[in-house]
């Protein structure tokens, strides 16, 4: 065991989403630096007020409710004129997070509406709350849609960094504070470089005299990428290393090596200047190329405390991130190796212990942990989290090699685990098969017991506060989005009500960051299309009604086909879920006035809740213009 001191938790970047303009609000300049060869850049930043809608455009609306029912839609839309962008939504620190979601548009083709997790994170001083950033690659446009239980007043700010990355021609260079201290008389001195040419410049390791200097990666420096030090909030923070806590910064995969410093300029101009951190969240960044990148100043070697995460482990740890999503895509082997090389260093300077643990803002974590420990969170995703007990043992590895003067054997590449589902027996009881379902469901650790952990999990996944203990405000959403009565108190026809639902939710809407989607949802979304050996489905032709203010069977077949569910022409629980998820009502099951008036309002009946024959008149004519 290594002799203990105070130390800090090394972490992975913080989850921003990467997918696939802007008149310029405001342009941050870069300084000009003496080291790197490349010219100042600029950052413009323009910022919108999302508007207030009716209702979300439906694919949006059923996505956005499904783990919440939410009653105050708004949207926003920007133009993207570069090839790589930088989104997102910021909202006031007192208002409960809005559901968010973003979809961009190529080519005239919009993509499908994915979910944005809040960035659960946070430093003092900050002045807002907001989203992870959303980094846009290669779209012409970007749609943000949220749903909030009030009107929550939010901004859309798009960040674009025209001048892209480094050049060739960039000089070799490591983060200050980095390069190994000139050896006392009659020691080992620095005696050899080994160049290495990654993605096109070159970078010098130096042969030092102590097993840290040896074990060093090369990382990129703070002026390479174009760092705006002019905005950064100082003094930083001093912590004390403990340990490494894993991020992935979510979306898209597809950056170019080319791209990344316009990436980590527009996250620290996001962070920065809309959220009120003192500076860029973490404190490396690892590219998918195998890049290391330095993240918040101050000194790689330094226990800089970051904003990647809340409370106390953030003042224990030091922030490093993947930069992409690997919730299903494998983690590059390349990505990998440098990230724990970068880890063994920085324990070896703070004389950490890779099996290990601290304690954390919500209580024991290991040395080498991901986010999703520390917070109810998705990050760093399946794929790298899968990898964690290699990466561990494979910074032990480094560490010993570097005390030894080798070279450690590559570690071994951990495949994903696939989900399997499991049909529970409706029992009422919250056995152990019953919790892992429900703990695969929500994305968190499958060991079957169920403590604070599986219940931030699973508050994140329906939209409650979380609080990690199972209260009456969590049972109420859970109740509502599985058919229970909803009563606050959590009896054995609530659990039965749960391992109904959980038998018929798909793999597909499992993990961590994927809303929870009501029954009406799941049981109303159309049956895929048949072989050409099958029977045809029932037809879906368009008939036009008679506008007679009569809810007759034509009328509600029609309905039905247009809410997506089984068109039988009788008007049932089924029908008027399926109704409230394409309105954005309240999933309830009962045609209510809640339900009527956001009926009445598409309509354009008058908006009173009462459901008579002047309604339906206004329904059978929307109907027929459809």
């Amino acid at each position: 065991m290594r002799a203990t001191k105070p130390k800090t938790v090394l972490a992975v970047l913080g989850a921003a989403v990467l997918i696939g303009g802007l008149a310029p609000a405001l342009v941050v300049a870069v300084p000009a630096q003496a080291a790197p060869a490349q010219a100042a850049v600029g950052v413009r930043v323009a910022r919108e007020a999302l508007q207030r809608v009716d209702a979300l455009p439906e694919q949006a609306q059923a996505k956005a409710a499904a783990g919440r029912a939410r009653a105050v839609s708004k949207l926003a839309e920007r133009p993207v004129t570069s090839r790589v962008a930088v989104a997102a939504v910021t909202w006031p620190k007192s208002a409960v997070a809005p559901t968010v979601l973003v979809r961009t548009i190529t080519g005239g083709k919009p993509s499908a509406w994915e979910p944005v997790a809040p960035a659960d994170a946070d430093e003092p001083g900050s002045t807002a709350a907001g989203s992870d950033p959303i980094v846009v690659v290669g779209a012409e446009r970007i749609q943000i849609a949220t749903l909030a239980d009030a009107d929550v007043p939010a901004t859309l700010a798009v960040f674009e960094s025209p001048d892209g990355g480094i050049g060739a021609a960039a000089p070799a260079a490591v983060a200050p504070a980095a390069q190994a201290a000139p050896a006392a008389s009659g020691s080992p001195t620095p005696t050899a470089t080994r160049q290495a040419a990654v993605e096109g410049v070159t970078e010098a390791r130096f042969l030092a005299a102590t097993p840290a200097d040896a074990a060093r990666p090369a990382i990129r420096t703070r002026a390479q990428w174009g760092a705006d030090e002019r905005i950064v909030k100082l003094p930083y923070v001093t912590g004390s290393v403990q340990g490494a806590l894993i991020h992935h910064t979510a979306g898209s995969n597809t950056y170019a090596s080319g791209d990344v410093p316009a990436i980590l300029r527009s996250i620290q101009a996001y962070h920065v200047l809309d959220l009120g951190w003192k500076d860029i969240a973490y404190n490396v960044l690892v590219d998918r190329f195998g890049v290391a990148w330095e993240g918040r100043g101050g000194g790689l070697d330094q226990a800089i405390a970051g904003g990647h995460t809340v409370g106390l482990t953030n003042e224990r740890t030091t922030g490093l991130a993947f930069i992409g999503d690997f919730s299903s895509v494998e983690t590059p082997s390349a990505m990998l190796a440098t990230a724990q090389q970068v880890v063994a260093w920085k324990f070896l300077v703070h004389d950490v212990d890779p099996d290990g643990s601290l304690t954390g803002t919500n209580g024991t974590l290991k040395a080498v942990s991901g986010h999703r420990d520390d917070r109810a969170t998705a990050c760093p995703g399946d794929s790298a989290y899968a990898q964690l007990p290699a990466f561990r043992a494979q910074v032990r590895a480094r560490m010993d090699a570097a005390s030894a003067g080798e070279e450690p054997a590559p570690a071994p590449i951990v495949t994903s685990p696939t989900l399997t589902k499991t049909t529970l027996a409706i029992t009422g009881v919250l056995d152990t098969p019953t919790v892992k379902e429900l703990q695969k469901w929500v994305g968190t650790t499958v060991d079957g017991d169920w403590g604070p952990k599986t219940t931030r999990a699973l508050q994140a996944k329906v939209g409650a506060t979380v609080t990690g203990v199972r209260d009456a405000q969590t049972t109420r959403k859970v109740q509502a989005l599985v058919d229970a009565v909803v009563d606050g108190v959590w009896g054995p026809a609530t659990t039965r009500a749960l391992q109904g639902y959980l038998n018929q939710v798909p793999v597909s809407q499992y993990g961590a960051g994927i809303p929870a989607q009501p029954l009406g949802a799941i049981t109303a979304a159309p049956a895929p299309a048949p072989s050409p050996s099958t029977s045809p489905t029932p037809s879906t032709d368009k008939v036009i009604l008679t506008v007679n203010g009569v809810l007759d069977t034509p009328t509600v077949k029609e309905l039905q086909k247009w809410v997506g569910t089984t068109p039988d022409g009788e008007w049932g629980p089924k029908t008027t879920r399926a109704l409230q998820v394409k309105v954005g009502a309240t999933v309830t099951g009962v045609r209510d006035a809640q339900t009527t008036r956001k009926v009445q309002a598409l309509v354009g009946a008058v908006v009173d809740g009462i459901w008579g024959s002047n309604t339906t008149k206004a329904l059978q004519r929307y109907l027929n213009a459809r």
